[in-house]
């Protein structure tokens, strides 16, 4: 068969030999073909010319069948042609064909080969039809289930389909991932094929109760996807679909919100830590007013009371001191104990030999101590009282958590802390700067029995232990100094294994200066020089008697208040009258602070002294010179040894204030 040279005619009653069949064709929407081969003509039916855009007369100037043909067509339809000729059988083809006027038409030809017994085909008998609204119509839905499928293949989140029967008519890789599965393997089953039984019912449940009850159903439980060792959080929110004959069907979108639910669990465990460290925090600061009054009167009384006698006055100075340590470790489980206040440079390698060679002893060789410090530089800006609290702390759990004979390891060394910040995990707690990144390491390891994921949420809470040799402070107080310094807290437990804290501190050069505080010797308490008129400021009646008895035994004079509100109004009016300024951080109605804005209006160069239970008070002061920070409590001494050093460094009294000063302070606010 020569395809390539076959040229059409148009067919006629004279070609067909039946005339009901003519009339037949004559009267059919479709075009009708007849190719008799041996005599290598092709006729066409008029409606067939017609729908080229030919008419009898043009067609003879038409080019062959394969140049009517589409290009791309070509090919594909010859191998067709020759393909059914070859079998004897029926012709079955959709092409495309140039129109008389170049444009394309799409035709659907269907035909049948004659051949007598034994012999090739010797005629070919077919029909056409066009077919272009119906491909256009085909096209238009391939694009759209092309973009359907392009869209929720991207879709972040699983996206699947389910029949009446609950099995699988589409899904994207999520879902089939979710499953456990490939997207091959996801269609045409149920989660039954897919998953655990229990797992399987409850979602099939759901399915149901979605498909059936014409609402919105959502589920939310835990999957295991494959290579993961813990199970993950999944939120699938199920919908009913009608199809288009009316059949019951289920869409669904599941995300995966394990990152979610655990930053809400995090969330929950910080509010709870914050809140019991609030209430810490309040405790520390009236029972520190407490102690005050006690350690003051028992200091007073010394004075008069013989020797033989004193020893119970020191006993009870003693336990107050004892007693304001224990405040010291509620406000660093509130977060308020380290400050600038006794903040300075430390090797921490240093502090670590140190402090190693006291746990010793506390261990004795029940349990041996291994030692694995770095000889990188592990400097930090911190206070050096609280970072061995917190060694000591950590190696002390470990002690009470591990059995006989079992080492406990102190690791130290250099961190990116990078990695970490923001980081949102079970067992990690950071307080890291956005840009933190040099930092330094601090591991305590034990080997005894561990940790439960069900007690690691709970193990810094204050008051929470699980030995009957604990008093649940220790972990709380190590939380609290952490997050103090803006660092972070690791925690690494196995049942029976044992459990391994790290403390995360960012890094500092070891040439930057100390920012300790540098406490002086206190001096003779007989004598205040430069000073006469003091005014002091405290809402506790307690503190206020004892330092007027104080003050006045130095031979000043005093006017006191535990009405902030009247000591303000006095300071509006008649500032000039008082030398210095003592008062109480926390306090109703005008804090510390803003006494202390009001003394700046009147005055930039007098000597103002705080004093709270609270020492992050003294970061809020700004740097204005002329102010000191008293803890609570504090004794007779460290108040005249700051009193004669405000009145050694006054400025001299040239009748001008420093405006600069006065600008600075202006806007400092009230707590």
């Amino acid at each position: 068969m020569d395809l390539a040279h076959l040229k059409p005619r148009v067919l006629s009653g004279a070609q067909v030999a039946h005339n009901d069949l003519w009339n037949l064709l004559e009267r059919a929407a479709d075009g009708v073909w007849l190719w008799n081969i041996d005599d290598d003509e092709l006729f066409w039916s008029p409606n067939f010319v017609a729908l080229l855009g030919y008419s009898e007369a043009s067609l003879a100037d038409a080019p062959t069948l394969m140049g009517i043909t589409h290009p791309d067509d070509r090919v594909r339809h010859e191998s067709i042609v020759q393909a059914s000729y070859s079998a004897g059988g029926r012709y079955s083809a959709e092409f495309r064909m140039l129109r008389a006027d170049g444009s394309t038409v799409w035709v659907s030809a269907w035909a049948i080969w004659h051949a007598r017994p034994g012999h090739k085909p010797h005629s070919m008998l077919g029909i056409v039809r066009d077919v272009s609204e119906r491909v256009a119509t085909r096209d238009q839905l391939e694009a759209s289930e092309s973009r359907f499928r392009a869209f929720f293949d991207q879709v972040p989140a699983a996206v699947y389909i389910k029949d009446e029967d609950c099995r699988h008519i589409y899904g994207n890789e999520i879902a089939a991932r979710f499953a456990g599965t490939d997207l091959q393997s996801f269609i045409g089953v149920t989660a039954r094929e897919l998953m655990n039984l229990e797992t399987a019912e409850a979602l099939i449940k759901a399915d149901k109760e979605a498909m059936y009850g014409e609402e919105t159903v959502t589920w939310v439980g835990p999957l295991r996807l494959p290579g993961d060792i813990a199970d993950r959080q999944i939120w699938d929110t199920k919908f009913p679909i009608r199809g288009t004959n009316g059949e019951r069907m289920l869409g669904g979108v599941g995300i995966d919100v394990t990152e979610l639910h655990e930053t809400q669990r995090q969330l929950g465990i910080a509010q709870r830590l914050e809140s019991v460290g609030l209430m810490a925090s309040g405790v520390a600061h009236d029972f520190n007013n407490l102690l005050f009054a006690i350690a003051g009167n028992a200091e007073l009384a010394m004075q008069h009371v013989p020797g033989e006698h004193a020893g119970n006055l020191e006993s009870i100075l003693a336990a107050t001191e004892h007693a304001s340590a224990l405040c010291r470790q509620l406000l660093a489980i509130g977060g308020r104990a380290e400050t600038d206040t006794g903040r300075q440079s430390i090797d921490l390698a240093d502090l670590v030999r140190e402090s190693a060679e006291l746990l010793k002893l506390s261990l004795q060789a029940e349990h041996p101590l291994e030692l694995n410090i770095s000889e990188a530089d592990c400097t930090v800006h911190a206070n050096p009282d609280q970072l061995r609290q917190v060694l000591v702390n950590l190696v002390l759990n470990a002690k009470q958590a591990s059995a006989p004979n079992t080492a406990i390891t102190i690791e130290l060394g250099q961190a990116d802390l990078s990695s970490f910040v923001g980081r949102t995990a079970s067992n990690m707690h950071t307080w890291l700067a956005e840009d933190a990144g040099d930092g330094v390491f601090i591991s305590v390891e034990d080997r005894g029995h561990g940790i439960s994921k069900d007690r690691i949420d709970r193990i810094f809470d204050p008051y929470y232990t699980d030995s009957e040799l604990g008093h649940g402070l220790g972990l709380a107080t190590v939380f609290g100094v952490v997050k103090a310094v803006r660092g972070a807290i690791r925690v690494q437990s196995e049942d029976g294994v044992g459990t391994r804290f790290d403390v995360f501190i960012p890094r500092v050069a070891p040439s930057e200066s100390d920012a300790a505080l540098t406490v002086s010797v206190p001096v003779d308490p007989q004598t205040v020089t430069g000073m006469q008129r003091i005014l002091v400021i405290d809402d506790h009646e307690g503190i206020v008697a004892i330092v007027t008895t104080w003050l006045e035994r130095l031979g000043l004079d005093v006017t006191s208040y535990t009405n902030s509100q009247l000591a303000a109004d006095v300071l509006r009016s008649r500032a000039s009258e008082f030398d210095a300024v003592i008062s109480d951080v926390s306090m109703p109605d005008v804090g510390g602070l803003g006494i202390l804005a009001t003394v700046r209006e009147q005055d930039a160069d007098k000597p103002v002294i705080l004093a709270s239970g609270f020492n992050d008070a003294v970061m809020k002061t700004g740097d204005d010179p002329r102010v000191w920070f008293l803890q609570k409590p504090y004794s007779l001494g460290e108040l005249q040894r700051v009193l004669n050093e405000a009145a050694e460094t006054a400025p001299s009294d040239d009748g001008q204030s420093d405006p600069e000063l006065q600008q600075a302070v202006a806007g400092v606010g009230d707590e």
